[in-house]
């Protein structure tokens, strides 16, 4: 069980920044707001912007260390993964302040976008604990999946990292449709065998990826199971006709969609593949083990929204 940290009469949070996220604000003045906001309600808050990729964890890390009773991150999903990689299983809770381009993960839990309302949540709302995934060396709290999905996470990464918008999201998509390289796949879990060669396959913890595109519609991040949602390959025309049914939370009437539930699995690809964590890619690999820690993680939400 998370205690309630706002029973304390100090709060000592650290605040740890991505000052390159999407939001497209200076972060000083984010920093200033933050502090403002915290200072007037009792919390001492330690801001740190983040210098490189992965130094999130380890200043999540270094907080569970030296005490602080809530770690608060200020990015996208990249920076949020970063901080619940520190603080998996150690009982201190993860405030998030949604300041990406996607904001799948603070849309998920009812995060309001909105800095001064997702730092009121953090303040009054509620600690929700959840299940968090792990697949090989990284943890995700949201999706992981090897296939079409982390090929576009790739895409956009090395040439549009600097692009916001739909138009450069939809031209990623299809470049990454007909750039991707479809392998066959076996998937094992409890009693299952599985050989398929998919578009992609997608380990859901939640509900959706970034910008609002709900691959797993029945997915919920403290059930004890994993959603493995498979989409078969398919053509250019169907993908084309089935694709707004991702953003309307129906991708469940796919034909080409399966889903199933697990608390562990593993793939083997005949070929690398790419492979992506809460919307960040990570190595290409053959081979993914992954499995649940159930109830591993505490997450300020508004108040009321989870039972």
């Amino acid at each position: 069980m998370y205690n309630n940290p706002f029973l304390k009469e100090k709060l000592k949070a650290r605040v740890i920044v991505n000052p390159i996220s999407g939001r497209g604000r200076h972060p000083q003045d984010d920093i200033s707001d933050l502090n403002r906001i915290f200072a007037a309600h009792g919390i001492e808050s330690q801001v740190i912007c983040q210098g490189k990729v992965g130094e999130a964890t380890l200043l999540a890390r270094e907080a569970v260390a030296e005490g602080f009773d809530m770690v608060v991150a200020v990015g996208g999903d990249g920076t949020i993964n970063e901080v619940v990689c520190g603080l998996v299983n150690s009982g201190v809770p993860l405030g998030i302040v949604p300041a990406g381009s996607g904001n799948g993960l603070a849309r998920e839990f009812g995060i309001p976008l909105k800095m001064s309302e997702a730092c009121k949540t953090i303040i009054h709302g509620d600690t929700r604990e959840v299940d968090v995934g792990a697949m090989n060396d990284r943890f995700f709290l949201g999706t992981a999946g090897i296939g079409y999905d982390a090929l576009l996470v790739k895409i956009f990464e090395e040439r549009w990292a600097n692009r916001r918008g739909v138009l450069p999201y939809f031209y990623v998509a299809i470049k990454g449709f007909f750039k991707h390289k479809p392998s066959l796949m076996h998937l094992r879990f409890d009693d299952h065998q599985l050989t398929v060669i998919p578009l992609l396959v997608t380990v859901a913890n939640s509900t959706q990826f970034g910008g609002g595109a709900i691959i797993a519609p029945q997915a919920e991040p403290d059930d004890g199971l994993l959603d493995v949602c498979i989409i078969h390959n398919l053509n250019f025309l169907q993908a084309f006709y089935h694709w707004p049914k991702l953003f309307v939370g129906c991708i469940d009437r796919m034909p080409q969609w399966v889903t199933y539930r697990t608390d562990a699995l593993e793939i083997l690809s005949d070929l690398p593949m790419p492979v992506q964590v809460d919307g960040e890619s990570v190595q290409e690999s053959t081979h993914l083990k992954i499995k649940l820690l159930p109830r591993a993680l505490g997450i300020r939400v508004p108040k009321g929204t989870h039972n």
